[in-house]
């Protein structure tokens, strides 16, 4: 099979899977499908050689997102008979068509210019060797753009703390599944596999495709499945502190480059690696703790509290 071949088959195939999600009148079948989406669209991104996102994208996409919609469903009542499609579904699927062939012709239409504006990759590629790293992504992220990352890390922080301003527990939400062995036999194997496979992807950022977010995300989906098998996880007061310290640390460093060089983030010659590793693994301790607070924390906690008090 050509590569072409197999492109547009997998291109089909989440076409597929995108229009079952949206007009499935199971709700639990539209899950499953929104997962498998999630997963095919992976694949996408890796043949497209990101394969950076497409890490991303099984984690959070396929993996975080669909553990929340499952157990939504399951403190619904497990209504598997809940309709979801019609009318309103309809217009969705026609509104994001359109978007896409939009989308898809003017990227074709672009295409033919791209030989006059070939980008910026000649500079990073020069610049490469001073960066502290090996991989062009991590060294754009961390280095050439350090401030933007800082601020994605500021925005993920303060979605945790819009959530929790809007009503929602601080207590973690305290419904989990019931007790299985298939389950405790899943975690006993696939937490310390997500322990090392999160600790590659960090250690391996620097010189491969990998990184904090996806080594967060790693995390987040081990903390994600200890806690459904009911295993005790780490107190509320190490979450919270894990939540701000990759903020914080991204922020130290950008003061002390101030300091030291005169310009934020702006690591000092040869030792732009050592920073950038430090501000990772801070990085990713925080991703972990504020993808798994977001699964955990219980909307209704703090509205049922009150009530109770009130009592």
């Amino acid at each position: 099979m050509s590569p072409g071949a197999l492109d547009f088959g997998i291109a089909a195939i989440a076409v597929v899977l995108a229009a079952r999600a949206v007009f499935s009148r199971d709700l639990f079948a539209a899950m499953v499908y929104f997962v498998a989406l999630g997963l095919v669209v992976a694949l996408l991104w890796a043949r497209l050689e990101a394969p950076d996102v497409a890490i991303a994208e099984a984690a959070i996409g396929a993996g975080l997102t669909g553990a929340l919609l499952f157990m939504t469903w399951r403190r619904l009542g497990s209504p598997r008979g809940m309709k979801v499609g019609g009318v309103a579904a309809r217009w969705v699927l026609s509104v994001t068509l359109a978007s896409s062939a939009a989308l898809t012709a003017l990227l074709l239409a672009a295409s033919g210019s791209l030989g006059r504006f070939p980008g910026l990759a000649g500079e990073v590629a020069d610049a490469l060797p001073r960066s502290g790293v090996e991989n062009p992504v991590t060294a754009v992220l961390l280095n050439y753009r350090g401030f933007d990352t800082l601020l994605e890390m500021g925005v993920l922080f303060l979605t945790l703390a819009a959530m929790r301003s809007l009503g929602v527990s601080t207590a973690l939400n305290h419904e989990r599944l019931a007790h299985s062995a298939v389950l405790a036999g899943l975690v006993r194997f696939a937490v310390p596999l997500s322990v090392l496979v999160g600790g590659y992807l960090l250690w391996a950022g620097a010189s491969t495709p990998g990184g904090a977010f996806q080594a967060g995300a790693a995390w987040a989906g081990a903390l994600v499945l200890m806690r459904l098998a009911d295993t005790q996880l780490m107190s509320h007061l190490r979450l919270a502190c894990s939540s701000w310290i990759g903020l914080a640390v991204f922020g130290a460093a950008a003061a002390a480059a101030y300091v030291v060089v005169g310009y934020p983030l702006a690591y000092p010659s040869g030792q732009a690696g050592i920073w950038i590793l430090v501000i990772e693994v801070a990085a990713a301790l925080s991703i972990a703790a504020i993808l798994y607070q977001l699964f955990a924390l219980d909307p209704g906690g703090k509205r049922n509290e009150d009530t109770k008090a009130r009592r």
